[in-house]
């Protein structure tokens, strides 16, 4: 199933592009702008927002994190949804994340290794 993850990835990441930029601009506009204008740390702001992916992905058990970042106004979980989500389709199809996120180093040496 990885392999047909990863066709599925490739093809709806080509015709998912334009989204995942919007979904991109707009975390890092909200994360470089209203951290900025908040006075707050842009690198706390990274830490929740993986957190929060991970929690999304099923990867790691961060509840108050995705709580927290709904709420933050110095990133947009729609953002992350929108940029995120040929991922968490590949995820589904694959049924575990086949790129990001992972935490073990041996899923990401696994995950690169796309030589048969």
């Amino acid at each position: 199933m990885t392999a047909v993850a990863w066709v599925v990835f490739i093809l709806l990441q080509i015709i998912w592009l334009p989204v995942s930029l919007v979904g991109a601009a707009l975390v890092g506009f909200r994360q470089v702008q209203v951290s900025s204008r908040l006075g707050v740390s842009q690198t706390a702001i990274e830490v929740i927002n993986g957190r929060a992916t991970m929690e999304a992905f099923g990867v790691g058990a961060h509840p108050a994190s995705a709580r927290l970042a709904r709420v933050l106004p110095n990133t947009s979980t729609l953002g992350l949804y929108l940029a995120l989500f040929p991922l968490r389709v590949a995820r589904f199809v694959a049924g575990k994340p086949i790129v990001y996120p992972l935490t073990d180093p041996g899923e990401r040496v696994a995950a690169t290794n796309l030589v048969p």
